[in-house]
This record gives C-alpha cells, sequence and structure tokens, in this order.
C-alpha cells in the first residue's frame, strides 16, 4: 500500500478482498484510472497445487504488495505487466531520482515501464516536485489520459516515451524537480511542427515555472529547448522565457574556462662527446743556429684510426735568432694516460 500512495491519496485508494478469504483481490485507483489485481506468482501457484493448499497461502517469492507472500499486482492496463518488488539493476533506481511520484512495474522478460500520474498537476517544491489535484481545468484538458507510461530502454540507462505529451510530462518533472542533466538530454524529444492539443498546451505552459530557477544549468535547459525551437513555428511552441535575458544570465554565472596548463619544455640537447682519447703536443725548440719552431698537433693515439679525408695535425712556425745558445722543450699531453708537462 506505501507504493501506491506514492501517486495517489488513500482517500482515493479502492481495496477489494474475497469475501471468504478476505484475501486482497482488487485495487483501484479511479482518479489515475488505474487497475490492479492480485494473483499468485507462478512459483508460488505450483507450490499450492503441490501442496493442495489454496492460492495466496502458500509460500513463495515476495512479487508484490497483496493479501499474501508471493501475490502480485498485476496492471490490467499493460498486460503482463506487475507492480515490481525486491532488489533490481541500481541503474533503474537511478531513472527513479527525481519521480517520487513514479510506479514501476516489470514482466518475465526483466523488462521494466514506469507509470506517472497525469491527474495531477506537478509544482516545485523545495525537495523536488509535489502533485496538486482537484483542479477540474488541468484534468478536463486530458481527455482520457490520467496516466503516463515510459518503457525503460534495454540499456536500463533512459526512459522512452509513447506520446509527445507524456515526454513533456516529464520534461517538466525533470526540470522543476532540478534533475537538469536529464532534462538537457529530454529536450531534443519535446518539439513538433503540428498544433499542440489541449493536454499538450498545458504541458508546455507548465515550464513556465522553472522560470524562476536561476542556476546556471536550468539557464542551460532553457537555452536548449530555444535552440532546438529554431526554424519552427512560434505561434506552436514559443518559449515562455526571454531568450536573451537567459543567455546573458547564463554567460555571467558559468566560470570561465581554466587554462590548460603548458606541456614542460623539451630538454636542451646535449654536446657532442669528444672522441676520446685525443692526444695533444706541444713543442718549443731553441738554439743558437736554428729558428723558432712552434709545433701543434692534434691527433688520435694510435690506438683510434682516423676516419677517411680528415686532417688531424695542425702546424704553425715562425723564426727568430737568439744571442746565446739555449734549448727549451715543453710538452703537454692530454689523453687517456692524464695531463703532464716537461722543461729541458
Amino acid at each position: 500500500m506505501a507504493t501506491l500512495l506514492r501517486c495517489e491519496a488513500a482517500a482515493q485508494t479502492l481495496l477489494w478482498c474475497h469475501a471468504d478469504t478476505g484475501q486482497l483481490a482488487r485495487i483501484e485507483l479511479p482518479r489515475l484510472r488505474l487497475n490492479f489485481v492480485a494473483r499468485p506468482a507462478p512459483s508460488a501457484a505450483a507450490t499450492a497445487a503441490a501442496n493442495g493448499e489454496g492460492a495466496g497461502k502458500g509460500g513463495g517469492e515476495g512479487g508484490g504488495e497483496g493479501g499474501g507472500e508471493g501475490v502480485r499486482l498485476y496492471c490490467e492496463e499493460e498486460p503482463g505487466f506487475w507492480l515490481a518488488r525486491g532488489p533490481r539493476d541500481p541503474a533503474v533506481d537511478e531513472l527513479l531520482l527525481g519521480l517520487p511520484m513514479a510506479l514501476l512495474l516489470q514482466n518475465a522478460q526483466a523488462e521494466f515501464l514506469v507509470l506517472l500520474p497525469a491527474a495531477g498537476r506537478p509544482m516545485p517544491s523545495a525537495d523536488g516536485v509535489w502533485l496538486r489535484h482537484g483542479e477540474p481545468e488541468w484534468v478536463a484538458a486530458l481527455g482520457d489520459v490520467r496516466h503516463y507510461a515510459y518503457p525503460v530502454h534495454a540499456c536500463g540507462v533512459f526512459l522512452s516515451s509513447r506520446t509527445l505529451a507524456s515526454s513533456l510530462y516529464l520534461l517538466a518533472v525533470r526540470l522543476l524537480g532540478r534533475r537538469y542533466e536529464m532534462a538537457f538530454r529530454l529536450a531534443e524529444s519535446c518539439i513538433t511542427d503540428a498544433t499542440l492539443s489541449a493536454e499538450e498546451a498545458q504541458l508546455w505552459e507548465l515550464l513556465a515555472l522553472a522560470g524562476a530557477d536561476t542556476h546556471p544549468d536550468a539557464h542551460a535547459v532553457r537555452l536548449k529547448l530555444a535552440l532546438v525551437l529554431l526554424g519552427s513555428e512560434p505561434d506552436i511552441m514559443a518559449v515562455p522565457w526571454d531568450v536573451a535575458a537567459e543567455l546573458e544570465a547564463y554567460a555571467l554565472k558559468v566560470p570561465l574556462p581554466q587554462p590548460l596548463p603548458l606541456p614542460p619544455p623539451p630538454p636542451l640537447p646535449l654536446p657532442l662527446p669528444l672522441p676520446l682519447p685525443l692526444a695533444f703536443t706541444l713543442t718549443l725548440s731553441l738554439s743558437r743556429t736554428l729558428p723558432l719552431t712552434l709545433t701543434l698537433t692534434l691527433a688520435r693515439p694510435p690506438s683510434s684510426r682516423p676516419p677517411a679525408g680528415s686532417a688531424w695535425t695542425r702546424s704553425c712556425s715562425s723564426s727568430r735568432r737568439l744571442g746565446s745558445g739555449l734549448g727549451l722543450a715543453l710538452g703537454l699531453g692530454l689523453g687517456s694516460g692524464g695531463l703532464g708537462s716537461g722543461l729541458g
């Protein structure tokens, strides 16, 4: 019973029981035009037949609310579906966030169906959405419709809409309930080029209640709706808000994007290594009869073979006569053997 109270008041709910056993037989929601019939689950019925017990008294799975364990509440308006109970895929529970008035049905193929009441006008509140019943004008515009059905897609990540009115209703509930991301994804499925019916028109006008929401994401949803309506007839679906004001408010509230961090600079190229080991020789020769000779030799050690066509020896000389005989020799070597010099 607590599950049904999500979408309808107890005063508008009728419970029928079997006269002989007192077991729950039927639940009617006249204002929503929904009816549920209590039937034993297949496994419970098989167990009861094997034990010779009556239906509804045998043990079985807790498949729904009813007169006993193992009793399911089958929806007459959606054949094959019953009121879902027990554990299920967490992705389905995420779809029900922001839909406190929803009823979840399932069938034997593990398919799910979400029912939302249409007889109450969705109104925003501090903690989500509530339904305001008892408005004759709202109910009169619905015609024969009193609830909307949304099949859960096989992937389990979104709800499918059967009519434009059901899409508009779901969009209004998502937007008024501040489920902005879900409302943003619904925007493209809520447009038409045909004249709106009285039911669709009052649902479209319901979106004006969301104009008081100044959250940046609320501005984004309203701008998305204005964008998808570009090129359509303005007298069919005109947005009930000022698009320029929405765009200005969105631009002022959304923070500027942060610059991406620059990549570190590439490392500097290392100098080419010297072809070690090398040998340097500096020789000075002084005598009375010979000119001054300065020779600088750059050569590889004997263990290294110079490349073909390269010159490894540079020499320069100059002459100057000295007044006395003096011999001076200076040698400097650099290589794998270290550094050395000599004077004589």
